[in-house]
């Protein structure tokens, strides 16, 4: 029984040891610029170029995490962090994505691009029930590795919501109309005839009926209006009204979305590319893409 009760309380010594080890994502962030700043001396410009992860939103919110962590201490150890918008634009360039692996090689092309002398890259990847946060800096000049941070990162409601995104739930649709939608419709058509189905339902055929319709009830409602209520003018305008309302109800309730065709005359369907040369324009491509 002692011998069983001691187990116990070790493994459960073990497992607090361990949780104490692990730490919050903002937290870890903040940690590895602390650690990695003395590696960079002053004078010098440092760019945070990729995290590598599983989701290119969470590469993307630690690599401006990393940066606004790095700028809080660049006054203090008098060096220079590269803004994210020019590290965009120049990663764009260079045709290299925030979320992939950084070797060493590609760090030093990339730190002499960027005019960098040292560069930081890093990796966050699954462990478990947790994450294993990697950072490195990279000297340009020679790729050497100046200084490593690491720790293991909990999974907190940041990480969720970037590996687990919140599913959207879509209104219900049919013949490619929501409910609200096809109720606007129908209320608008009631206020200002055919507008409805025009504006929102494109329905031409149904709209240009309920403007028949409509211009054969005014007359009998005007006419009724002026010489008073009589059957004369009461029916027609009745069976008129009642005819475009029940147009508007089919219009409303059965209309269909139409897709869009696709035609080669559709300018939005082309992509022209100009490759420069020595001599200005060396070639000219033409492309053209049909979407359904």
């Amino acid at each position: 029984m002692k011998r069983t009760f001691a187990t116990i309380a070790l493994l459960a010594v073990c497992a607090a040891f361990a949780f104490a080890q692990q730490v919050r994502l903002d937290n870890a962030i903040r940690s590895a610029a602390e650690d990695l700043s003395a590696s960079i001396g002053r004078g010098n410009r440092v760019a945070v170029i990729a995290m590598e992860s599983d989701s290119n939103g969470l590469s993307g919110y630690l690599v401006s995490e990393m940066i606004h962590a790095f700028v809080r201490l660049q006054a203090r150890h008098g060096f220079t962090v590269v803004d994210r918008a020019h590290i965009d634009m120049l990663l764009v360039q260079l045709e290299f994505d925030m979320s992939g692996f950084v070797d060493e090689n590609t760090a030093q092309r990339i730190g002499r691009f960027m005019g960098a002398q040292f560069v930081v890259a890093g990796e966050f990847e699954p462990l478990g029930n947790t994450f294993r946060f990697r950072v490195r800096v990279f000297e340009v000049e020679t790729a050497a590795i100046r200084g490593s941070y690491a720790a293991t990162v909990q999974r907190d409601n940041i990480i969720n919501n970037f590996l687990n995104p919140p599913t959207v739930i879509q209104p219900p649709m049919r013949g490619g109309f929501t409910n609200g939608e096809r109720w606007g419709a129908f209320f608008l058509n009631l206020v200002i005839p055919s507008a409805g189905s025009f504006a929102i339902m494109e329905d031409w055929v149904g709209g240009t009926i309920q403007v028949l319709m409509f211009a054969i009830e005014f007359p009998f409602f005007i006419f009724g209006t002026v010489d008073g209520v009589t059957a004369t003018s009461l029916i027609p305008w009745g069976v008129c009204f009642g005819f475009r309302t029940a147009m508007n109800i089919v219009s409303s309730a059965m209309t269909t979305r139409s897709t869009r065709r696709a035609s080669v005359a559709d300018p939005e369907a082309w992509n022209i590319a100009l490759t420069p040369g020595r001599n200005g324009i060396e070639k000219i491509s033409l492309s053209h893409a049909i979407r359904f």
